[in-house]
Formats: C-alpha cells, sequence, structure tokens
C-alpha cells in the first residue's frame, strides 16, 4: 500500500512507489478536466484517491511546481532549441498575417490544432510570460522563495487543456482615409501583448 503520509514518500521509498504517485497525479489532474462543470473543479465530487494522497495544497504545490520544472526544460525557456524549433512556425504565422492584411476583404482565417509540445516552443518563442530566472527550475530550488511562488512560468495556466493562440488582424480607419492594419494577439480568448503582459484593450 502506498504511504500517503509524511511526504508521501521517504528517502527508502521504491522507485516504482514514485512512478505510481506520478500516474496518480495524471490521473487526478485529467478527473479535474473530465469531471468539472465549465472549469468550476468544485462542481463535482472526485474519487477519494485523489484527496487521500493529494489532500494539502502543499503537496499540490510541489508536484505543480514539478510539472512546471520539466515543461520549462523540455518544452520552454530552458533550452534555446525549445524556441529555435518553432522558427518555421513563427514565419509562417507572419505570412499568414501578412496574406489577412493584403485580403482583408475575402481573408477569414486559418486554423491550425496541436498539442502542448508545439504550443509551448511557440509561446516562449514569442516570449509570452517570460521574467522568471532558470535558476528558479534548477535542482535545489528553495520552493518557498517568493521567485517559486510567484513564478509566471505555469503549465496550468499557459497551456491548459484546449490551450489556444489567436493572431486578430483589424483595419481600422485612424483619422486617414486610408485604413490601418492592427493586430492582436490573444492567449486562450484573452488579449496579451507580444511582450508576454496582459493587455486591458
Amino acid at each position: 500500500e502506498l504511504d500517503a503520509s509524511e511526504h508521501r514518500c521517504d528517502d527508502s521509498c521504491k522507485e516504482e512507489k514514485v512512478e505510481t504517485l506520478k500516474q496518480l497525479w495524471e490521473a487526478c489532474k485529467a478527473q479535474v478536466v473530465v469531471a468539472s462543470d465549465n472549469g468550476n473543479a468544485a462542481s463535482k465530487t472526485f474519487p477519494d484517491y485523489c484527496s487521500h494522497y493529494f489532500d494539502t495544497e502543499e503537496i499540490v504545490s510541489v508536484l505543480e511546481y514539478l510539472d512546471d520544472a520539466q515543461a520549462y526544460w523540455l518544452k520552454g525557456p530552458g533550452f534555446v532549441l525549445n524556441s529555435d524549433m518553432s522558427c518555421i512556425l513563427a514565419d509562417e504565422i507572419v505570412q499568414m498575417v501578412r496574406s489577412g492584411n493584403k485580403n482583408a476583404d475575402t481573408f477569414r482565417g486559418v486554423f491550425r490544432f496541436a498539442h502542448a509540445e508545439t504550443l509551448l516552443p511557440i509561446i516562449t518563442k514569442l516570449e509570452l510570460f517570460k521574467g522568471d530566472s532558470e535558476d528558479i527550475f534548477k535542482a535545489g530550488a528553495d520552493l518557498n522563495s517568493p521567485e517559486v511562488k510567484n513564478r509566471r512560468w505555469r503549465t496550468s495556466a499557459i497551456s491548459p487543456k484546449a490551450t489556444n493562440l489567436i493572431f486578430e488582424v483589424h483595419s481600422c480607419f485612424v483619422e486617414s482615409e486610408t485604413p490601418k492594419q492592427f493586430i492582436r494577439l490573444l492567449h486562450n480568448e484573452r488579449p496579451i501583448s507580444i511582450c508576454g503582459e496582459p493587455d486591458s484593450s
């Protein structure tokens, strides 16, 4: 039986137990998505195993941090290669935006669908949600530090289920008879600046 007390695993814990806990954590995260009502996780009752093994905010915070650290190094800003592999996609996005500008009367949209393994690198390439020091994702980081607790790189917010990026092309008349084109970037339907800050407009 898995021990659900005192950090859930001591130094003598077998590797199989650690792997089982990881799988339980993934299962519970999926259950939150499936059982929630329009994003309201409190609207449903979850299996007992979730509250049994992950029953404190401290435990959940540590596991979320581990998820974020893994994504930071494998798909995010941790290695330059992660963003470099999105260069072709970034160039194609630029070309699509330009096409929308030139053909505003007939252009309706280009839609692409992908997983987090594609979205997180392009989000990194665009330098969205930047600002964290890589030190907070290195071994030995103080999980109670303000830098860790207030980190911007949170995959639960950056890349939840059904994450999307939208590049809107707008043509507006601004004190001129000639329309000017503007680009609005949205992350999960919320405007965001190219610098990664929420856009109040």
